[in-house]
């Protein structure tokens, strides 16, 4: 004889099914983070911050779930490519980088710019003046910048010698202390708030000078992330601009 209990209980197992079967369910999207305040800020073993927060807002739009992996930018650049990893938040678009990855843009835009000593006074009020510079520049590889700065690097050989590359970006104070570089290229948001909360960072400026400022993307595995997935992130990022969802998070952390 089929019981109230028994009917009672066999609801209360499928529920518990079906609220497994949409967690399960929900595409698992691997994004790359790193040690970088205020994109990235790893706190009581939770990633969340300024990128971070862009991208959970489209994956939860998407119906999708995170899973991060710590890289530095070159590799995951890489890894991207090869499908090992399926995201990477703040990438500027290039014809050649769209063959590899689908790119997704949140409205977000970053300024490139100049990290120098506060006590500096160099007079820079173009890319040619970058050449009468006292000493080198450092950047991280895999930056890139806008056409008119690219350009100039690829072919102004002078220009070029002024940059050195670095591992990564967590180096700019102890390179510019130790006077290997007078500055380093950084990105405006970045480096106001290492500047803001990082005493190491403390004796150092943003220079008046703009490199470019140019938008920022999510960029996608073309070789991991399906075309229905492609299309359901694009359609959230639609729903997400709509919703005023990535306004919000910007004004927080631009304030």
């Amino acid at each position: 004889m089929i019981t109230r209990a028994l009917v009672k209980e066999f609801f209360i197992i499928c529920l518990l099914l079906s609220l497994s079967t949409d967690s399960q369910g929900a595409p698992l999207i691997k994004v790359r983070v790193n040690d970088m305040p205020p994109q990235y800020i790893l706190e009581n073993g939770k990633w969340k911050g300024f990128a971070v927060e862009l991208m959970e807002t489209l994956l939860d739009e998407a119906g999708c779930k995170a899973e991060y992996m710590k890289l530095p930018w070159a590799r995951a650049l890489l890894e991207l490519e090869g499908g090992r990893i399926d995201a990477l938040m703040n990438v500027n678009y290039t014809s050649e980088r769209a063959k590899k990855f689908y790119f997704i843009w949140a409205t977000n835009y970053e300024t490139g710019i100049l990290i120098v000593e506060k006590n500096s006074n160099y007079s820079i009020d173009s890319l040619d003046d970058f050449k009468r510079l006292p000493d080198i520049i450092g950047y991280e590889r895999g930056n890139v910048y806008n056409d008119e700065f690219n350009e100039k690097f690829k072919n102004d050989k002078v220009f070029r010698d002024v940059f050195y590359p670095m591992s990564n970006s967590q180096m700019i104070p102890i390179m510019i202390q130790k006077g290997r570089f007078i500055g380093a290229l950084g990105l405006l948001l970045n480096a106001q708030y290492r500047i803001k909360t990082d005493p190491r960072f403390a004796n150092l400026k943003v220079h008046s000078f703009q490199i470019s400022k140019q938008p920022n993307f999510f960029a996608f595995s073309r070789k991991s992330v399906s075309k229905d997935l492609i299309l359901k992130l694009h359609e959230a990022n639609i729903r997400a601009i709509a919703k005023g969802s990535y306004g919000k998070i910007m004004r927080k952390w631009k304030e």
